[in-house]
């Protein structure tokens, strides 16, 4: 059903079908496109969250969260460390991409030392306008609610972020 955002048939209300102006093909081709692009998204994240998992100092696995450990600045130098180890390329502009939860949003705007060391882009704004943050280090951090928030044997909640290297 459509209130669980699950794929739905495509349905035409009243005023729709009336008007002349607006063409059934392309209100059904517009439902379409998005349940398309929520497709195309879903099964990124996904195969993205198969991916060599890194965890903060320690933590070993998913189960090993047993306080808040909120994303920070020296996190996000580990992961960059743990790509350049792998060798990992960089897009052409020297930077990776970090995809992070609205949670994980605010919590690093907390950090200091990420404040200190972040610039904002304003050509990367306009590409992105919703959800470019900022750049930090060697990535582009990118805000997605459609991220995976797996459960663990705790009660604490913890969220996945995607680091991305050109062809993953």
């Amino acid at each position: 059903s459509t209130a669980q955002s699950d794929i739905a048939p495509v349905a035409l209300d009243n005023l729709d079908s009336q008007m002349g102006i607006h063409k059934a093909s392309k209100i059904a081709g517009l439902h379409l496109k998005r349940d398309y692009h929520k497709w195309l998204d879903a099964i990124g994240t996904a195969l993205l969250d198969t991916g060599t998992a890194i965890y903060p100092d320690g933590v070993t696995a998913d189960d090993g969260f047993v306080t808040a450990r909120p994303l920070d600045y020296a996190f996000v130098s580990k992961i960059e460390r743990s790509m350049d180890d792998a060798n990992l390329p960089t897009l052409p502009d020297g930077f990776r991409l970090l995809v992070v939860p609205p949670a994980a949003d605010e919590a690093i705007k907390l950090d200091r030392q990420y404040a200190r060391l972040s610039e904002f882009h304003k050509e990367l704004n306009a590409l992105f306008p919703a959800t470019y943050l900022r750049t930090v280090g060697k990535f582009h951090i990118f805000k997605s609610t459609t991220l995976s928030k797996p459960t663990n044997s705790s009660s604490i909640p913890f969220y996945r972020a995607h680091a991305i290297a050109p062809g993953a």
